[in-house]
């Protein structure tokens, strides 16, 4: 899936890695990761490096201040900074995560449903038609398109009018960073749709700030992917461990209904 999303991908946007040490981050050059996708084949592989990916996250930059040898044989102090901001995917089939890394995170749990078992066994045997074939040789095209449309994107401010009027439920505290994801998706679709909106003009203490607005059409859409990016959050549970949740409700609810009878 992550192979899937990858390939959208500008290349030149895309840090793909296996592992990483703890402080690999820290030395792989100011401006490396700096607005790029930074893919980690497993978690297990980015654990020595989970402080550093918290403070990349949090911060948006990162700086490590290391002893080593001048020219002349003597010892000097160096400051390294890597910067940000850098979208990070993690992929694992661990139950749980680092608590902290995952509330900087979005966490996406597979469909392990049935239809989709079926959907999935079903494509893999439409793969190996002529139309299976045919349909690899067009996947490039769709995907060069999207890499090609993501290049035509230019950096510049979004300003969100309608976020006054926006809720958030607010019954726990990591609604403090959940409602920081909402509002940067909605940022995000607004963005995407910087050709298609016009673009506004303000003078601030002499300087000229150009930025788009939200409309009424990203919230919506946002709104639509909230409840399958957040679900039905129980706690801090894992989305495995919520729908095994809900299965034994429904177990539950089930057999209460036969007791009445």
């Amino acid at each position: 899936l992550v192979d899937a999303v990858l390939s959208l991908m500008p290349t030149e946007q895309c840090l793909s890695v296996s592992a990483l040490t703890g402080q690999s981050l820290f030395y792989l050059g100011e401006t490396e990761l700096a607005h790029k996708v930074l893919s980690v084949a497993e978690a297990d592989g980015a654990s020595r490096a989970a402080y550093p990916l918290r403070l990349l996250q949090s911060e948006g930059e990162l700086s490590i201040a290391s002893t080593g040898k001048d020219p002349a044989g003597g010892l000097v102090t160096r400051t390294y900074r890597s910067r940000g901001p850098v979208a990070l995917f993690l992929t694992t089939t661990a139950p749980a995560l680092d608590d902290e890394l995952a509330n900087r995170c979005v966490v996406l749990g597979v469909d392990e449903d049935q239809v989709q078992t079926r959907a999935i066994l079903a494509a893999q045997r439409e793969a190996e038609t002529l139309d299976g074939l045919l349909a690899r040789r067009d996947r490039d095209q769709i995907a060069a398109l999207h890499a090609n449309a993501q290049r035509l994107l230019e950096p510049i401010a979004v300003v969100n009018p309608l976020a006054p009027t926006l809720t958030f439920a607010d019954g726990r505290t990591r609604a403090r960073r959940d409602q920081a994801k909402y509002l940067t998706l909605i940022r995000a679709l607004a963005l995407l749709h910087q050709h298609q909106r016009p673009r506004k003009r303000i003078v601030r203490h002499g300087v000229e700030v150009v930025y788009i607005e939200v409309a009424a059409d990203d919230v919506a859409v946002a709104d639509r992917l909230v409840p399958v990016i957040f679900g039905d959050r129980v706690g801090e549970l894992a989305p495995q461990s919520r729908r095994l949740l809900s299965l034994l409700q429904a177990m539950v609810d089930a057999q209460a209904a036969i007791d009445r009878c």
